[in-house]
């Protein structure tokens, strides 16, 4: 994923579930933590928006 010029990397656990987000140099610029139903339970402050490049995982309809 790019932001205003730089790169980021989604960081996944053993379920493929998203835990981090890291700049081009390796720092965690966002973490994310769930509940067992996959519900974010809580987030560190965004210092880059994920907002319009995750994708829903439920199907529309």
């Amino acid at each position: 994923m790019a932001r205003h010029g730089k790169a980021y990397y989604y960081l996944t656990d053993a379920l493929d579930s998203v835990i981090a987000l890291a700049d081009d140099q390796g720092t965690k610029v966002n973490t994310y933590a769930y509940s067992p139903h996959d519900v974010t339970r809580s987030t560190t402050t965004e210092q880059v928006s994920t907002a319009s490049t995750r994708q829903s995982s439920c199907p529309s309809g």
